[in-house]
């Protein structure tokens, strides 16, 4: 729900690193989320785990992709900026 309410203000607002922290910090509670909550089980392979880990690993590869391409972003536009001489 974090993830979803938190895309529906990217459209609405101008995206920025907090909505990009927000998904990191939810996808690494996604990763540990099983072990905090003391949801394992005896069983060599138990699905809900596996999906969990998976969700919070591709929630965190795309929030730090999307911060790196915003900071890179920040950086060409400064740069123009600059040679242009405005302000």
């Amino acid at each position: 729900m974090v993830v979803f309410f938190t895309a529906l203000a990217r459209f609405f607002r101008y995206p920025g690193k907090w909505s990009d922290l927000v998904v990191l910090v939810a996808g690494a509670w996604m990763i540990a989320s099983p072990w905090a909550i003391g949801r394992q089980s005896t069983e060599v392979f138990d699905g809900a785990q596996v999906i969990d880990v998976a969700v919070g690993i591709v929630l965190m590869v795309l929030a730090i992709v999307s911060l790196l391409l915003l900071g890179l972003t920040r950086g060409y536009d400064e740069k123009r900026k600059a040679e242009e001489g405005g302000p």
